[in-house]
């Protein structure tokens, strides 16, 4: 693991010198860690224009200071990046005050989504507040079935349409959680030739 003191300060979410400076220093064609671009159909590419970039492997250096701790990026998505925390925040339910025994399964109304969103977004300095999204569109889309288990399934099935009837598709608003297509995706196995 890095040391927090030496890993490079970037100057927020959407930042050109990231793109243009991170992104070309970083991209990478290795077979084991690294950014990489992908295609619309979730395949490393290596077009001008990509869907994203994503970090890729066992442990690519995609560290970054951001709130004073150290995180890392998952990948970077519309001139935006994508961050999560490095260090364990805590045990979190995910809505303990639903009805039923394990709560309501809504994004919008959980307490986990009312934790990271007012307390502790609360909690992260008033300069790096300011390089937050507001009003970042996440998507709420799932899946009933489980074949095709692949980063691109989840990826597609996360923006689509199939929700618990009467839900969402999509929340506005500033954190959220890692999608599963980013774990999928992150952990892929690479293999060039």
């Amino acid at each position: 693991m890095q040391d927090a003191s030496s890993t490079p300060s970037y100057e927020g979410a959407k930042s050109d010198w990231l793109i243009k400076n991170k992104v070309s220093s970083d991209i990478n064609t290795s077979p084991t860690n690294g950014l990489f671009a992908i295609d619309n159909q979730g395949e490393l590419t290596t077009s001008d224009f990509p869907r994203e970039y994503r970090y890729i492997g066992a442990n690519p250096d995609n560290y970054i200071q951001f709130n004073n701790e150290l995180w890392r990026i998952i990948g970077i998505f519309d001139g935006q990046l994508k961050i999560i925390r490095n260090e364990f925040i805590g045990i979190k339910e995910w809505n303990a005050s639903g009805s039923g025994k394990f709560g309501i399964n809504d994004w919008i109304t959980s307490d986990i989504q009312t934790y990271l969103n007012d307390y502790y977004y609360s909690t992260i300095t008033p300069e790096d507040q300011m390089k937050i999204d507001d009003n970042h569109i996440w998507k709420l889309g799932g899946s009933s079935t489980s074949d095709d288990v692949t980063a691109q399934m989840f990826y597609e099935r996360e923006r689509g349409t199939e929700v618990y009837e009467g839900r969402p598709t999509e929340w506005t608003g500033r954190i959220g959680l890692m999608y599963p297509s980013d774990y999928g995706f992150s952990n892929r196995a690479i293999l060039l030739y």
